[in-house]
């Protein structure tokens, strides 16, 4: 895996960095609905 490459000090910064564009990703799909819901 790649993962056993990587110095364990830059994966709790990686899982941060996919922390944020996951939720920054179900923001984005929450404001779309919302704008849905107010174009109809």
């Amino acid at each position: 895996m790649i993962t056993e490459e990587i110095p364990a000090t830059i994966i709790p910064e990686i899982n941060r960095v996919t922390e944020k564009i996951l939720k920054s990703k179900v923001i984005g799909v929450k404001d779309g609905l919302k704008v849905k819901k107010f174009s109809k």
